[in-house]
């Protein structure tokens, strides 16, 4: 949703027009990857076991965290394609 949109994207806040927003993401952000919702294999126990350092619990405080800091820090959400989870096993489980 447009709403969604300008919440993930905090610089088109001053933006209010829907249909300049949707044309937005067509023309620019889709070429920048910009967000426009929860990618649907997010999973808020997964982000927060890949980044420790938050100091958050609340399921809905992790989706906040990742909509508004998260994204743009490039923070992982989902383990990375390379993860060698049999190395990991056997070196910290």
């Amino acid at each position: 949703s447009v709403k969604e949109y300008k919440s993930f994207n905090p610089d088109l806040i001053y933006f209010d027009k829907d249909e300049y927003l949707k044309k937005h993401y067509l023309e620019i952000g889709h070429h920048e990857k910009r967000l426009y919702k929860i990618p649907y294999n997010f999973n808020h126990n997964l982000y927060k076991r890949l980044n420790p350092d938050l100091d958050l619990d609340n399921k809905n405080d992790l989706i906040n965290h990742f909509k508004s800091n998260g994204n743009f820090e490039k923070r992982n959400y989902l383990f990375p394609n390379d993860f060698d989870y049999e190395g990991y096993k056997n070196i910290f489980l």
